[in-house]
């Protein structure tokens, strides 16, 4: 610093010195000539000639402390001088560069590291290399260890020395000054200074402290002494009820054949021996304790038994015994029996003639048949083995007797023989039911062929297929459940349908009387079947026939080919199918021409005694605007005549509800026809109603004996119909097959079908392997839920379920 400050002076004193361009005929000074001396000094050592020459520019000024620039300043405004320093870490933060003595230098160099928690020497790291630490600090004398100085935040600190701590007697240099256990106190030691015990003092001796000149407690004695220093004597010893201090102390109480005791006796106050408990085989019968177990040995085993021996050791044998009870038989010929001791031998019990014993009086099993109970085990004549089992004549089938087997009243000793109490009946047909009714040995033969009685059968209307006229049953179901053979398939009325049945199963069973499952169509083709005349509504409601439930169909020849109505499936059709008048050739019909040229399909609707005004919707479908039109008619007989107004499908390739010119002024029973104009053409459905804006919505049948088209409670057996009136509630249950004479399918007279709305669902004809349809619904279903549409229900070929069964088609 002081060098610095040398150096600004010299700088300041440069500054004064005016140089000319060419630095000549320089001012004192500056390098030229130098002024005499003013203070007697003789000047700078000249005559004014300065320093012998002219000053020469060397270029721009650098820190070599020389005027580069000859501005008569050395080493001013250098390039640099000011910037930061390099290195700008720990205590060089803030350091600029400096020009001194003709060399550049940092004005915050780095220095030497010290402990003061700064980074001295700028290496980024405070405190480095631990300064002023690594010396030892503290002491190792005695229980001390010495530590070693450490520079911790800034300050040196020793780590790692244990001091020293007060003495006590453990034999060590606890306080590091040289010596051990110094200057110990003793102190007052012993537990208690009462009755037997006195206190001592302590000594250090050999790194312990020991307790010299005590007395401890000692385990009380019934002696008179406190000998275990709480206060009390004697207080371990009770001399009212201590047999080894009984009375006093250490008056043992000992008496013959007995463990003594000691109680208080109340009339001397003090304690007296009593017997505790005799030795094993020894009683006290006589109740004296001086001679205390007198009676023995005996040794015990319980109360009193009927066996010679004195059990309960009171001195007597066999005594105040009471027959137990139930020793004795009491039932069948051994009621009033009486039971007695007989010492060793027990108890006998005195039996009356009619029972079987042998030599010693012992039951044995009987072995008459004479109605009596003669081992009095309740069972009466056990030793004939088919006594009052059933048996039979020699009669087959229906036609044997049956009775049970009874006692020989003239042979008491024989076995039991045959009566029949019931008598064969006469052969008859045979039914399906389970029993050889033709009494041939062979129960329901002809049941293969699907043809015996109780196999009943109808006719699905139009077609040659026959359908089980009731749900199919077990050969021995009643009306109270559903049998459990399973030898044949009947179809008879008045029995519980066979259910918990799966698909598998039900087609074997079909396939054993020479059927098989119904297909869908089948089924619901007889479920919804129409009997005509079929009612008109009255109001704006809707009437829906199936095209293919039409009444008849007719089939006619236009063009020299052959046309009809031709059942199929088409997609989006409803009930079983659609019809289409076939073959497509492209032909067309006029109205006049249409009764003797067109297929035609005819519907019998009873329209009532008053006239009124009705339309004819029909749901139809073409491919193309040349297969897209129909003809109808409302006329007292087939054909009459087609109203001469087509009903054309607004688009091709969907179904739609068309309707027909307005009927007026019908009544009575009429044909309502629908005749092909352009064949190809699909029919669906066709709706009779007054409603001429609004057209149909979906249509459900049921298989009720009329009206079939609307819902009706109480018909079927379904949810709404409570099958127990003594119960009231929803009971759900399965009824026999035709309970409710009113639910059957809509046909003529004998072609009816039962039950296919309600009280079982069942089985129909594979979709596709494993997706097998249930159709008609059960006694738990709603009304929607019976009706002859619902179909959609699939069970794999696992499912069962009490609730659904099947019928059989072929």
């Amino acid at each position: 610093m002081i060098k610095a400050a040398l150096l600004a002076s010299l700088v300041g004193l440069l500054g004064s010195c005016n140089v000319n361009e060419y630095c000549l005929n320089c001012a004192t000074g500056d390098g030229g000539h130098k002024d005499a001396s003013t203070d007697g000094s003789g000047g700078d050592g000249g005559s004014g000639s300065g320093d012998g020459g002219a000053c020469v520019p060397t270029g721009v000024e650098v820190c070599d402390n020389k005027d580069n620039d000859c501005n008569g300043q050395v080493d001013d405004n250098i390039a640099g001088v000011g910037d930061p320093c390099t290195n700008q870490m720990g205590e060089c933060a803030g350091g600029k560069q400096r020009c001194v003595n003709g060399a550049m230098v940092c004005d915050k160099p780095p220095m030497p590291e010290i402990c003061d928690n700064k980074d001295n020497n700028c290496n980024g790291v405070v405190d480095d290399g631990d300064p002023g630490g690594g010396g030892l600090c503290g002491t190792n004398a005695g229980e001390c260890t010495a530590g070693t100085n450490h520079c911790i935040s800034g300050a040196i600190v020793c780590q790692g020395a244990i001091g020293g701590s007060a003495e006590i007697c453990n034999g060590r240099d606890d306080d590091c000054d040289g010596n051990f256990d110094e200057s110990i106190a003793s102190t007052v030691c012993g537990m208690s200074s009462v009755g037997a015990c006195h206190l001592g003092t302590t000594i250090c001796s050999g790194g312990g402290s020991t307790c010299v000149g005590s007395q401890d407690p000692t385990f009380e004695a019934c002696d008179g002494i406190d000998n275990d220093c709480d206060g009390s004597t004697d207080e371990d010893y009770n001399l009212n009820t201590d047999p080894r201090n009984c009375g006093s102390c250490n008056h043992v109480c000992a008496l013959p054949h007995a463990t003594a005791g000691c109680a208080l006796d109340s009339g001397t106050g003090t304690g007296a021996c009593t017997i505790a408990s005799c030795a094993a085989g020894y009683h006290n019968n006589n109740g004296t304790t001086a001679d205390g177990c007198e009676y023995g040995p005996c040794q015990a085993n319980g109360a009193e038994v009927c066996d010679g021996v004195d059990n309960d050791c009171d001195g007597a044998v066999d005594n105040g015994l009471t027959p137990p009870p139930g020793l004795c038989a009491s039932a069948g010929a051994c009621s009033g029996a009486v039971a007695v001791c007989s010492g060793a031998g027990g108890w006998k019990c005195q039996y009356g003639p009619n029972v079987s014993t042998d030599a010693m009086g012992n039951i044995i099993p009987e072995t008459k048949c004479d109605t009596i109970d003669n081992d009095c085990d309740t069972k009466v004549d056990e030793n004939q083995p088919n006594l009052n089992a059933a048996c039979h004549d020699a009669g087959i089938g229906v036609c044997q007797g049956t009775g049970k087997f009874i006692c020989d009243a003239a042979n008491l000793n024989g076995p039991a023989t045959c009566s029949i109490t019931t008598p064969g009946s006469t052969a008859t047909a045979e039914i399906c039911d389970g029993k050889d009714n033709d009494c041939d040995g062979v129960i329901d033969n002809g049941a293969a062929t699907g043809n015996l009685a109780g196999q009943a059968w109808v006719t699905i209307p139009g077609s040659a297929v026959q359908i089980m006229k009731y749900e199919a049953s077990r050969p021995d179901a009643n009306a109270a459940g559903q049998g459990l053979s399973a030898a044949t398939t009947c179809s008879r009325t008045g029995v519980i349908p066979w259910t918990n049945v799966t698909y598998p199963q039900a087609v074997q069973a079909c396939g054993a009387v020479g059927g098989r499952m119904c297909t869908e169509t089948e089924w619901q083709q007889m479920c919804a079947v129409e009997t005509y005349p079929i009612t008109a509504p009255t109001g704006s409601t809707h009437l829906i026939i199936q095209a293919e439930d039409a009444q008849t169909f007719t089939g006619a020849t236009s063009g020299g080919t052959a046309r009809t109505w031709t059942l199929e499936n088409f997609a989006g059709s409803t009930g079983h199918g659609d019809m289409q008048a076939l073959p497509d050739t492209g032909a067309a019909v006029t109205a006049a021409n249409a009764p003797t040229q067109s297929p035609r399909m005819d519907f019998t609707i009873d329209f009532g005694a008053t006239p009124a005004a009705y339309y004819i919707w029909v749901r139809m479908y073409s491919t193309a605007s040349s297969n897209d039109t129909v003809w109808t008619g409302i006329n007292a007989t087939a054909p009459g005549t087609a109203t001469n107004a087509t009903i054309v499908t607004p688009t091709n390739n969907e179904w739609n509800w068309v309707r027909s010119p307005q009927y007026t002024a019908i009544s009575g029973i009429k044909v309502v026809s629908v005749f092909m104009r352009e064949d190809g053409v699909r029919v669906d459905a066709i709706s009779v109603t007054t409603e001429g804006t609004n057209p149909p919505g979906a249509q459900t049948t049921w298989a009720y004996a009329s009206a079939n088209h609307v819902s009706q409670p109480l018909v079927c057996n379904d949810n709404d119909y409570d099958t127990d009136a003594a119960t009231p509630g929803d009971q759900d249950d399965i009824e026999p097959t035709g309970h409710e004479p009113n639910c059957y399918a809509n046909g003529p007279g004998a072609n009816d079908a039962f039950d296919m709305s309600g009280n079982v669902k069942e089985w129909t004809l594979a979709r596709s392997p494993k997706q097998n349809p249930i159709r008609g619904g059960a006694s738990n279903s709603t009304p929607d839920g019976v009706s002859c549409q619902l179909d959609f229900t699939l069970a794999n070929d696992t499912f069962f379920f009490p609730n659904v069964g099947f019928r059989c088609c072929r």
